[in-house]
């Protein structure tokens, strides 16, 4: 096509849609002929934006339908819970765990056979290593008397992307991700603060509030721990409230390996106890529990002038009912020592000493204990090679250790634990190469559960079912699609016929018309598939807020553990407009223009065929609006009508 016809086709577009109101800032105004392209444009955008919505909705349907069988984390995919193959003792491989050769490093996840597996230790009810204080302080009947759960948790690496998604990766290892859903319906509030009386200083009981109005109001919560092999100390976290945790189990609480690995040391060592780095002396030095206070020369004139100013025996007296039941007090002639057989914060136990009145006073002198220094990295646990068993010692490095510092792993046969598929990848396929998976010496080394399994074969059977009605679906819109374009266009071409047989009388050939019109054609579909991007966003973002409030979100956040519910889930894009990740709009935009043009280039060749706009057609065959063989009809008549005559 030369450039006078380009220019003949491009001259009716632009004065005809007045390039859609941006004309005018070219000075370009819009005539009533070639009009007709604005109505192609607006039935276009909307085609086009049902075509996308459909399509996304489609992926709504299948991902949604995943995330509600299996849960979805953010950036990772659906977890899939793995256990120990018994091939190998139920006890994963070390090369999936990530437990380096001379067992001196664990990483938080492996690519293995490019599986990536996250390591889960799992805390029963009521397990010796932590729990909630109180034996009523959880019931396995829900309020409502309508399920039965234990309290049961998960110990993560703070790189696992379970507790990336909720906590972070600046989160302390006293933080602990709570089950909102399931805190509410199990958890007995009222229970659990009467067990934390007789245990907590004042000040600390006090910061546990008697009442609460909702259950998400609290900020923190103390658990028992192992102090030392038979001691136990309540150690307070920080709560991080999740809405239900996504899981097939029901989970009631998440906290770091790395707490957990501390009270399994403890546990299993004599010489070691559950004392933190905060955990300071007057003297800054860390892993230092107070353990008491000692007022000395309490008849001299200063201290006993500062004791008489405080209240004398009543501060005293005051100091111990602070401290709590375990708190006893002891005088002897110039000295009075206060001790307690809990393990306090050493801030708390401060404060009751202020509350007391008893903090200025001269030779206050606090008592201390000092205890070995841990580090713990996840799984891996640094401690003095003095403080450990003797079956420890064998299994720390380096080994055959006397003296200083040795790591090991308290926790070394790893169980259980996660394995995410994202989003994109075929989850069959990826169940079958977990499966397939061979550890070191050949073996398998992933047992899945069966609940997932049945659960995958529920999803594929309705993910095929779906499928064949989408392809239903599809087919009966292509027609429809056809039939309402064809019938707009064929108008369209009709009003053109006549100037097209000026055309051809001049000599531009059929051809060269045919190839002019797809082209307005695909610059108005074009111009609908912008309009369709602004029809798609308010479609999406009109439908999403709609939903949100909606029965069905409040279930899926409660019930399921999706942290981001919604009719579309979003893509991991690097950029979104408004939660609408920007390749799956330009990706279903595109889609859908490309299938529209497509059926409007068919429609447009049929209806200039039958113009008739052929190689060798007429030009007055296009002017009067009739073909040659329905122009001759009447001489044909008249002719045959002389012959009978």
């Amino acid at each position: 096509m030369n450039r006078a016809v380009l220019l003949v086709f491009l001259r009716e577009f632009t004065r005809g849609t007045g390039l859609f109101g941006a004309g005018r800032l070219f000075g370009i105004r819009r005539h009533g002929f070639g009009g007709d392209f604005i109505s192609l444009f607006g039935l276009g955008a909307i085609i086009i934006t049902i075509i996308a919505f459909s399509i996304s909705a489609g992926r709504g349907i299948t991902e949604n339908l995943s995330n509600a069988m299996l849960g979805n984390i953010r950036g990772a995919g659906a977890p899939i819970w793995v256990f120990g193959h018994p091939a190998n003792g139920f006890v994963i491989d070390p090369a999936y765990v990530g437990i380096s050769p001379d067992e001196t490093t664990i990483a938080a996840t492996t690519d293995a056979g490019k599986i990536n597996f996250y390591p889960v230790t799992e805390i029963e009810p009521k397990d010796s290593h932590m729990r909630v204080p109180g034996d009523m302080s959880w019931s396995n009947l829900s309020s409502s008397g309508d399920a039965n759960v234990d309290m049961r948790g998960w110990a993560l690496s703070r790189k696992n992307p379970v507790w990336l998604q909720y906590a972070g990766i600046s989160a302390s290892i006293n933080t602990i991700i709570l089950s909102k859903a399931l805190f509410r319906a199990h958890f007995h509030y009222d229970q659990y603060r009467q067990a934390l009386a007789p245990a907590l200083p004042a000040p600390a009981l006090r910061n546990v509030p008697e009442t609460l109005r909702d259950l998400g109001e609290l900020d923190h919560i103390y658990l028992s721990l192992p102090f030392q092999e038979s001691r136990r100390r309540l150690v307070r976290f920080d709560i991080v409230w999740a809405e239900s945790l996504p899981a097939l189990q029901k989970i009631s609480f998440i906290v770091t390996d790395d707490m957990l690995s501390l009270a399994a040391a403890v546990r299993s060592n004599a010489g070691l106890a559950m004392a933190f780095d905060t955990d300071r002396n007057q003297f800054d030095e860390p892993h230092s529990i107070l353990t008491g206070f000692s007022f000395r020369g309490t008849t001299t004139g200063a201290v006993k002038k500062a004791l008489a100013a405080a209240g004398g025996d009543a501060a005293f007296e005051r100091l111990v009912k602070c401290l709590g039941p375990s708190a006893g007090m002891e005088a002897r002639e110039s000295r009075v020592a206060i001790r307690w057989n809990e393990v306090f914060y050493a801030g708390d136990a401060n404060s009751c000493l202020a509350e007391a009145g008893l903090k200025d006073i001269p030779n206050l002198a606090p008592a201390y204990s000092p205890f070995p220094r841990m580090v713990v990295e996840g799984a891996l646990l640094q401690a003095p090679c003095e403080a450990l068993s003797n079956t420890n010692k064998a299994a720390a490095v380096p080994k055959d250790c006397v003296e200083g510092p040795v790591s090991y792993l308290p926790n070394r046969d790893i169980r259980n634990g996660l394995i995410f598929i994202p989003g994109n990848h075929d989850i069959a396929d990826d169940l079958d190469r977990i499966k397939a998976a061979r550890g070191l010496h050949g073996g398998p080394v992933f047992l899945i559960g069966e609940n997932y399994l049945d659960a995958l074969g529920r999803m594929d059977f309705t993910k095929k079912v779906i499928a064949y009605l989408s392809v239903a679906m599809a087919m009966l819109g292509a027609v429809l699609c056809f039939a309402v374009l064809y019938l707009q266009m064929r108008p369209m071409i009709a009003r053109r016929a006549a100037s097209y047989g000026l055309l051809v009388a001049r000599g531009m050939s059929p051809g060269a018309i045919y190839v002019g019109f797809m082209m307005q054609l695909l610059l108005t579909l074009a111009a609908s598939a912008i309009a369709g991007i602004v029809f798609y966003m308010l479609m999406r973002l009109g439908i999403e807020y709609w939903f949100q409030s909606s029965d069905a979100a409040q279930a899926a956040r409660a019930g399921i553990g999706l942290l981001e519910v919604r009719l579309v889930p979003m893509r991991d894009d690097a950029w979104n407009i408004l939660g609408v990740g920007l390749s799956e709009l330009a990706a279903s935009i595109a889609v859908s223009f490309a299938i529209t043009a497509c059926i409007a280039l068919v429609c447009a060749f049929l209806v200039m065929h039958r113009l008739p706009l052929r190689l060798h057609s007429l030009p007055i065959s296009l002017i009067a609006g009739r073909s040659s063989a329905q122009a001759a009809a009447p001489a044909r008549k008249a002719v045959a009508n002389a012959r009978r005559a």
